[in-house]
């Protein structure tokens, strides 16, 4: 893990009974069912220090409160700011799992100490316009051979490099292959 990142923070589960049946931003979704990207925001920002007790529906007020929501979605670029990070629109690239755009940009976050949201697709159909397999969450850490993440639906899932892909366990039966589609920088606003 790199310097600056403070006490390590775990991960925060969109499912967790004190907020999953929160509405996301206007709805009609509710935090529970959509909020992959919201509790990637809040981990972000615990683990980056910018605000290490956050919690998901605090940060949906706040949200909220600075229309940075169309609905449920949620505007990363927008959003950040109000929790003291800053996730670029013009760094967010997208691409085939593995390709070299997207690793360079996760490269590059945590050469920034920085970290980096990742948008994966976990069945193989129509990645960032299909809401039934698209799916973020959070890389924390890199290693050679891999990237660590907190899921916001599963908890601690590890994706292989550089192929950015990996097995997540939603259920007894239910096993997920996760492809990195897409990945943003994400860090905290320059002092």
């Amino acid at each position: 893990e790199g310097a600056g990142r403070g006490r390590v923070s775990g991960p925060l589960y969109q499912a967790d009974s004190r907020w999953s049946t929160i509405t996301l931003g206007a709805g009609p979704s509710t935090i529970g069912r959509a909020g992959c990207l919201l509790v990637c925001l809040v981990m972000a920002a615990r683990r980056l220090q910018t605000r290490p007790a956050l919690i998901p529906p605090h940060a949906n007020k706040a949200f909220q409160d600075a229309a940075v929501y169309d609905g449920d979605r949620l505007r990363v670029h927008d959003a950040a700011p109000v929790l003291g990070l800053v996730a670029p629109l013009s760094e967010r690239v997208t691409g085939n799992s593995g390709s070299a755009q997207i690793k360079d940009t996760i490269r590059d976050a945590f050469g920034a100490d920085g970290l980096a949201i990742l948008h994966v697709d976990y069945d193989g159909d129509k990645p960032g316009g299909d809401i039934d397999g698209d799916h973020f969450i959070l890389a924390v850490e890199m290693t050679p051979s891999s990237v660590v993440c907190l899921d916001p639906a599963v908890g601690r899932v590890v994706l292989s490099w550089p192929m950015l892909e990996g097995l997540a366990v939603w259920g007894k039966t239910d096993r997920r292959l996760y492809c990195v589609v897409g990945a943003r920088p994400i860090r905290r606003v320059p002092q």
